[in-house]
């Protein structure tokens, strides 16, 4: 069985601890990287007013938090949280992909709207993934380390984002980078579900997600 941890010292010592606190930091980083352009974005793409920006974004956001909620109620009943991350990391990749590369409106917002809704559904298995080995107090003290390491991404995505449109005279370039966090997001993802599934005892009745 997968090693629990109760005491803060070992929590920050546990490799898989950082790893999810360095997918934080590609998440919350490509996240606000988007959030604080996307009007400007969606402006620069259509001839929508400023009125109709605000309720386009707001729609965008509804539908995301469907999403948000239908994802993390699948990820429940499957007890396999990293299957419902991974394809969400894809989905903001695809997202940014499509808004930097794409001059038709449409495709750039549906390229948009995917990001958003990829953002929004991992938010319930991504919180819950770190619950599989840490409880009690090392729980809130990693989870609080997870949080500080995402916040200096939420820093530097925008900030990178600024830099970029300084540089080129537009987003595009900095939309068309930031779809490599979320790869490398990924990529943290598929590794810790190997870990984990390495670490499972292998089981000849499963009720409930757990070995009999």
């Amino acid at each position: 069985m997968p090693k629990h941890h109760e005491s803060i010292g070992p929590a920050f010592r546990d490799p898989r601890v950082w790893l999810l606190g360095v997918f934080n930091f590609c998440m919350l980083g490509s996240a606000y990287a988007y959030s604080f352009s996307a009007p400007a974005i969606v402006q620069g793409l259509s001839s929508i007013s400023v009125t109709g920006t605000g309720f386009v974004i707001a729609a965008m956001y509804l539908l995301a938090a469907v999403a948000m909620f239908a994802n993390a109620i699948l990820s429940d009943r499957a007890r396999d949280t990293f299957r419902y991350v991974i394809p969400s990391c894809l989905m903001m990749s695809a997202g940014f992909l499509a808004v930097a590369r794409s001059s038709n409106p449409g495709i750039a917002l549906t390229g948009l709207l995917v990001l958003i809704v990829g953002h929004m559904s991992m938010q319930g298995p991504f919180w819950s993934i770190s619950t599989r080995f840490l409880k009690g107090r090392a729980a809130a003290a990693t989870i609080a380390l997870m949080n500080t390491i995402g916040i200096v991404g939420g820093f530097v995505g925008p900030y990178w984002m600024g830099v970029a449109r300084d540089l080129t005279g537009n987003y595009r370039r900095g939309l068309l980078t930031m779809a490599v966090p979320m790869f490398v997001g990924a990529g943290i993802m598929l590794y810790l579900r190997w870990q984990s599934q390495q670490s499972t005892p292998h089981c000849t009745v499963q009720m409930a997600g757990i070995c009999q």
